[in-house]
């Protein structure tokens, strides 16, 4: 993949002015509109057959793993993005009690509490 990520990039008319990847996850800021990035898009997903990139698109925030990327109040003076811990709508904050009837090893992480 980084192969080819270096590729796609180089390729490319409009870099990034900044491109992080994790695994297949890429998070991914630019400078140009949306037809840009739509292009940008279309060049690396006829770079390789099977590997076919897809992107969410926002000009103020953006989910990234856990994380919520946005424009705050900081960006405005300090050109600085800020970050917030995202919690998918099914988050219901359920943990397996270690009394639980579960066998050892879905428990062996957690920890009895006596509280």
């Amino acid at each position: 993949m980084a192969k080819a990520e270096s590729q796609i990039l180089n390729q490319s008319a409009q870099k990034p002015l900044a491109w992080k990847r994790y695994t297949h996850d890429v998070f991914s800021i630019c400078n140009i509109n949306n037809d840009e990035v739509t292009q940008f898009i279309e060049q690396a997903n006829s770079h390789h057959l099977t590997t076919k990139f897809t992107a969410e698109v926002s000009d103020t925030e953006t989910t990234f793993f856990d994380k919520n990327v946005y424009k705050g109040e900081r960006f405005a003076q300090q050109s600085r993005l800020d970050i917030k811990t995202h919690f998918k709508a099914t988050k219901r904050f359920q943990y397996t009690d270690f009394s639980s009837c579960h066998p050892p090893v879905v428990k062996k992480g957690l920890q009895h509490s006596d509280s």
